[in-house]
């Protein structure tokens, strides 16, 4: 019997497995979460301090797998949900990212210098706001303490790419982390102040593939962090006919 590579559909079959995973142990978890509440508040009034520090560490436990398994399914959803090629405008996407992060860009009086960007550029407009989005929390989240950040972003052509850059000032990657960051629940950093999964870059890069783009990152450890992104061009269709998807 000849030898069929299967590889595609065990990729999907795997995508698939990740995506129930992640959507259906979720409620029992909530389920746990809940009885936990409804334990303590009835125990209330004989609870010893040592009781209070087991239900304690159980809600922290549940709140990060919790959070393990919105991030898996948010990856998930990469693959499973289709999105068409469209043309945006880079500079409005930055406007709304800005918005909806305006109490966080307050609350660290971070500066942010926005250089010109393409009035018109062809991606998938919820994936290239997403991530968007990630890098410019990450930027945003990553400093230190009191430290004030100072975000860039540039853009520029680079043979028939479009080419993102965001700069930071903040922590930096550590040299030894930096070919890991891609890596789904692979934090740079760690410490009470950056609760995330470890997954935005993940989700950024698996973005990228998805744009037959690249992503790269040059950081140094308490000076700068750039993160550079590529997505092909795709010019303008003019003879009326809507371009491939």
């Amino acid at each position: 019997m000849p030898f069929q590579n299967n590889e595609p559909d065990y990729k999907k079959e795997l995508e698939d497995f990740t995506y129930i995973i992640s959507h259906d142990l979720n409620a029992p978890f909530r389920h746990i979460r809940e009885f936990s509440k409804l334990l303590q508040k009835k125990i209330s009034d004989r609870i010893t301090d040592e009781e209070q520090e087991y239900l304690d560490y159980i809600g922290i436990a549940v709140n990060s797998i919790e959070g393990m398994l919105d991030t898996l399914l948010e990856y998930s959803r990469l693959n499973t949900e289709i999105e068409k090629f469209d043309w945006i405008n880079p500079d409005l996407v930055f406007d709304e990212i800005l918005l909806e992060e305006e109490l966080l860009i307050k609350s660290t009086k971070a500066q942010i210098n926005k250089q010109e960007l393409p009035q018109k550029i062809r991606v998938k407009p919820t994936q290239f706001k997403k991530l968007m989005k990630h890098l410019l929390k990450n930027a945003l989240t990553f400093h230190g303490i009191g430290a004030q950040p100072i975000i860039t972003i540039e853009y520029s052509t680079y043979e028939k790419m479009h080419k993102f850059t965001i700069t930071d000032n903040g922590l930096g990657i550590p040299e030894s982390k930096i070919n890991d960051v891609f890596k789904i629940f692979r934090k740079a950093h760690f410490g009470e102040r950056f609760t995330g999964m470890g997954a935005g870059l993940s989700i950024c890069e698996k973005i990228i593939r998805d744009h037959s783009g690249h992503i790269s990152i040059e950081s140094k450890p308490e000076e700068f962090t750039k993160v550079t992104v590529k997505i092909p061009i795709i010019e303008p269709v003019h003879s009326g006919q809507p371009p491939h998807s």
